[in-house]
């Protein structure tokens, strides 16, 4: 499985093979289903997926207008009640039908947390909800949100019960 966070911390190679940065950000066509990689900022600069070479003027921009981490990255899910599921903590990628890099899922809860945190052995006891790219939806009218196709509730409150209320002393 391929995370956004740990391709951020790869180096972008040149069609040469020099390193060229690291990258700051990867650009998505949002208008495809699931979400198509079509480009990456290196350096402050744009950079079309499988050139790795910045792009001039002439050139053309990759298109999109998803960046995957200002817009995803500790963005809020709600389900359809409009109840917190979670802040979107890692980026699940795949590839797509023509081998195409694409947003495959998001993972919630504390796990992808403290793996960016780089607490790894600790993140594999934490919980972690998995939502596939499918079942969000762009939040209309909020800043930052997606809504999710889920009824049930999510998987660190399975086992949790409900705590009774004492009476006032």
């Amino acid at each position: 499985m391929l995370t956004l966070t740990a391709l951020l911390h790869e180096p972008v190679l040149d069609v040469e093979g020099r390193p060229i940065g690291h990258a700051r950000e990867l650009i998505a066509d949002a208008g495809a289903s699931p979400p198509v990689v079509t480009g990456m900022i290196v350096g402050g600069r744009r950079v079309a997926l499988g050139t790795a070479t910045p792009l001039t003027a002439g050139d053309a921009v990759p298109r999109g207008d998803l960046l995957l981490v200002r817009d995803l990255l500790d963005v809020q899910v709600l389900d359809r009640s409009g109840r917190h599921r979670g802040r979107v903590g890692e980026v699940e990628l795949g590839r797509g039908s023509e081998g195409a890099l694409v947003v495959s899922a998001v993972e919630t809860g504390l796990r992808p947390v403290l793996a960016r945190l780089g607490l790894r052995r600790l993140a594999r006891r934490a919980p972690a909800d998995r939502i596939p790219w499918a079942h969000l939806h762009p939040q209309v009218g909020r800043a930052h949100a997606f809504s999710a196709e889920l009824h049930d509730p999510p998987r660190r409150f399975h086992r949790v019960m409900r705590a009774r209320r004492r009476p006032p002393r």
